[in-house]
């Protein structure tokens, strides 16, 4: 176990080289799984990639231990089929690049076997975020936006104000109420 955290600190280490920034880690028995974003941050509508690293915590690794049936793109209930491009060094590497057109999680369903065991797991590395957290000085709205925008505003400010009315004639009729009570109270006395 310690000689298994010690290789997974020193490739996370090896790794910090590499063009991949943000890292998740799966471990699958002998095997760390790392999901990761080639361009970080990811966001809505720039070319991207997702890179899957799979190395062997024990030791070295060899492209004949890991057979993969199944790479899917996973979004939700939304899946897409995958044909990632693969490497070997140190790891075995997959990398499929794509768009990704929503905010939120996008992960990688992989199935098939990692050194004779079956494997069947999702991995998700960091979620992606809407463009405009990259642009500067900031998104200018366009005179329609504005005025659609100021729309939604008046109607907000137009139901709060009947919900304040009736707050009014709520409280009015529970101060009418209280006058009453007091007054029969001491009309008793």
């Amino acid at each position: 176990m310690l000689r298994r955290s010690i290789l997974l600190v020193i490739f996370l280490f090896l790794a910090v080289g590499n063009p991949v920034q943000a890292h998740t880690v799966t471990e699958v028995g002998d095997y760390a799984i790392i999901a990761a974003w080639e361009n970080e941050p990811p966001v809505v509508g720039e070319w991207n990639a997702i890179v899957i690293d799979i190395f062997n915590t024990n030791g070295a690794i060899s492209a004949t231990e890991v057979g993969l049936r199944q790479f899917e793109l996973v979004n939700g209930e939304i899946t897409r089929a995958a044909v990632p491009s693969q490497s070997f060094a140190e790891t075995v590497r997959f990398t499929v690049s794509f768009i990704p057109t929503v905010e939120g999680e996008i992960g990688v369903h992989l199935v098939g076997t990692l050194a004779g065991d079956p494997l069947d797991v999702t991995v998700y590395p960091e979620r992606v975020e809407p463009v405009r957290i990259l642009q500067f000085p900031g998104v200018f709205l366009s005179n329609g936006d504005l005025q659609d925008g100021l729309i939604r505003i008046e109607d907000r400010l137009a139901a709060q104000q009947t919900q304040l009315l009736i707050a009014y004639l709520v409280g009015g009729i529970g101060v009418v109420i209280g006058v009453v009570g007091i007054i029969s109270a001491r009309r008793k006395q």
